[in-house]
């Protein structure tokens, strides 16, 4: 069940950034992540 969960919010949080048409960096800039952070929680690797 977690699993799945993490996965739809990887999900979720690429499309969302993507639908706004936001790379990484102008994300991690915007919101204070830095930009590997957010790839792994792109990417599902952390939580």
């Amino acid at each position: 069940m977690r699993n799945d969960i993490e996965s739809r919010l990887a999900q979720r949080l690429a499309a969302l950034r993507e639908e706004r048409a936001l790379s990484l960096d102008e994300l991690a800039a915007a919101s204070g992540i830095s930009r590997a952070t957010l790839s792994r929680l792109e990417r599902g690797e952390t939580s």
